[in-house]
This record gives structure tokens, C-alpha cells and sequence, in this order.
């Protein structure tokens, strides 16, 4: 019995001592670095903030604390990895421009960093660059930008959107001439693709401003309504006849005739497609069409060889049908008498 106390006297020790070190341990005071992410806002609907500098909108911070709040925010830091720390600019600091915070005020007005309980010791970079600007409501026109597409009679519905809650700086240059040009050169050619039978289109096209740190809204809606009639830049015409010729190597040459089949055309016409502007003026002496030889044609004991002609068209066309093989044999040329 007295064992059994002795015992339960050392267990209690330990257990006591251990949470005697683990608690004074929790208080001792240390640094640890942290990259944090940083983000801007105002107090006024009316105003908008944004990071200048740096890119991406992160520090690097020394902060100071108990191991127990040091390892406290680690744990929230790793449950919260999109999170960012939120420096809000009061009414006083609201006014449009460009502005510069030493960085560790920032952190060290975050509720974040104030909730945590930690000290900001050192902060890098030491300032950061916002840029403030007041948000407009202004109608603007809408011209879709079609790419490559080439469309006529193109109609937007509607043709003119007011956007709320853009910044004024944008309003003084990507929309100073207040017109807003979406892409719709995919969005056509996905419809097109989509009904190859037809050359008249229409398409939602969505409405957005990449550009502003915030979301903007669109109205009547994000959206417009654009039809209109595609023209095709390209065209497919007969060319020909085109010679058609044979590349012989020239080793093979010495010993071999190249005769073609009976039934080989070796002149005949070509579907080219090009350019609509200059498709007509391409003419059949601008085309050379020619059947390859090769070496090894003449490895084994069958010689007859059947073979897509290849074309050379000058830049901007192509070969709009594929050419028909050209059959020929070849000949092995007679030894010369006298000789051997």
C-alpha cells in the first residue's frame, strides 16, 4: 500500500512540473517571419482602394508574442489560406489619388493582427502604394470588337448600358471616348462552328470592366444582344490545268525511267482556297505540283508506286481538296550495246 502511494505521489510530480513548464513555456515571449497577403477598402461607398505596390499585395513580417499566440495564429493561418489582412482607410484618408502607409501601421491596424494579440516588429517592404478613386455612374456604348470575324449589319441590343461604380481614372482613359468593346470573335466562331448551314449569328455577349479593382454592374443587364451576318474572307476556286512533274533523285535517274500509268493525269485541276480579294488573279504557272521519287522506290523487286502529288502554292493559299495519287513505274534503263 505505502508502494502504491509512492507511486501516486511521483505521478502527480510529474504531471504538475509538466504543466507548470508547458504553461511558463506558452508564456515565453518569441518572434517568428510570416508572409501575409494584404488587401485595401474604404469606408465610403463612394471611393474605392486598391494595392499599387507591391505586386503581388503580400509582406513579409517579424512578428513578436507569447509561443502560445505564435502558434495560435500559425493554426489560423493554415485553416484560413485564402485569408487576407484587411487595412481599412477612414474618411479622412478618402481623397483621390495615389497614397503610401509604412506597412507595419497597416498590419498593426488590422483587426486581424490586433485580435491576435501580436507585436509587428518588422515589416518588408516598408511602404505600401494605393491608389484611391472616386466611383462614377456614366452611360456607355457598346461596340463589340470581332476579331478576325468579318461581319456586316451587325446589331446591338442594347446599344447603350450604364455602368455603376466605376473608378474615375478609368472613365479618363481605357473609356474616355465612353465606349465599351467586348470580344466576340470566339463567340461568333463557336457559333458558327456550331451551325455551319448559316452566315447570320446571334449571340449573348457578357459585359465586363477586367480592369476595375472592383465589380462593376451593368443596366439593364450584363449582357447585350448582338446579330449580324458573317462574310467569309476566304474563297475556293478551280485552277488549271496545273503540270504535274516528277523530283527524281539523281542517282536514280542514271538508272531508272520514270513512266507513268495510262490513267495517270499528270495536268490536271486543282481547288485552291485563298484570299477573296486575290483568289482570282492566282494563276496556274504560280503553282507547282510534283511527285516525289525516292531512293529507296527502287529497294525492292516491284517497282510500280503510287503516290500523293505535293503542291507548293505561294503564301496565303492552301490546297482546299486533296489531289489524287499519281500511279508510275520504274524503268530500269537499257545497258548501252559495246559496253559493259
Amino acid at each position: 500500500m505505502q508502494i502504491w502511494e509512492r507511486v501516486r505521489h511521483f505521478l502527480v510530480v510529474v504531471v504538475i512540473t509538466w504543466l507548470v513548464w508547458y504553461a511558463a513555456d506558452r508564456r515565453v515571449t518569441d518572434r517568428e517571419d510570416f508572409t501575409l497577403r494584404i488587401a485595401v477598402r474604404t469606408t465610403d461607398p463612394l471611393t474605392t482602394a486598391s494595392i499599387e505596390s507591391p505586386k503581388p499585395s503580400e509582406v513579409k513580417a517579424t512578428l513578436e508574442g507569447t509561443r502560445g499566440r505564435l502558434d495560435a495564429f500559425n493554426a489560423w493561418l493554415s485553416k484560413n489560406q485564402s485569408a487576407v489582412i484587411e487595412y481599412v482607410l477612414g474618411s479622412a484618408s478618402s481623397d483621390p489619388g495615389q497614397k503610401q502607409v509604412a506597412s507595419d501601421e497597416l498590419l498593426a491596424a488590422s483587426r486581424v493582427i490586433r485580435d491576435s494579440g501580436l507585436d509587428v516588429i518588422f515589416v518588408r517592404p516598408p511602404l505600401i502604394t494605393l491608389r484611391v478613386d472616386r466611383l462614377e455612374t456614366v452611360k456607355v456604348r457598346v461596340q463589340p470588337d470581332f476579331g478576325g470575324v468579318s461581319v456586316e449589319g451587325s446589331v446591338v441590343q442594347p446599344a447603350v448600358v450604364e455602368v455603376r461604380g466605376i473608378p474615375r481614372r478609368l472613365l479618363d482613359t481605357r473609356l474616355a471616348d465612353r465606349t465599351l468593346r467586348p470580344s466576340a470573335e470566339q463567340a461568333i466562331r463557336q457559333w458558327l462552328t456550331a451551325n455551319p448551314d448559316k452566315t447570320e449569328f446571334t449571340i449573348e455577349l457578357p459585359l465586363s470592366i477586367p480592369e476595375a479593382s472592383q465589380d462593376v454592374e451593368f443596366s439593364p443587364a450584363p449582357t447585350v444582344k448582338v446579330t449580324g451576318r458573317s462574310v467569309s474572307l476566304l474563297s475556293t476556286a478551280k485552277k488549271g490545268p496545273v503540270q504535274i512533274v516528277f523530283a527524281i533523285p539523281v542517282d536514280v535517274e542514271r538508272q531508272y525511267i520514270v513512266r507513268p500509268a495510262e490513267s495517270a493525269n499528270l495536268r490536271p485541276d486543282i481547288q485552291v482556297r485563298g484570299p477573296t480579294s486575290s483568289i482570282e488573279q492566282l494563276t496556274p504557272q504560280q503553282i507547282v505540283v510534283f511527285v516525289e521519287v525516292l531512293a529507296s522506290d527502287v529497294s525492292g523487286t516491284v517497282r510500280t508506286v503510287r503516290r500523293a502529288p505535293r503542291v507548293i502554292l505561294p503564301p496565303g493559299f492552301e490546297l482546299a481538296r486533296e489531289m489524287q495519287e499519281v500511279e508510275f513505274e520504274l524503268v530500269e534503263r537499257s545497258t548501252p550495246s559495246g559496253t559493259e
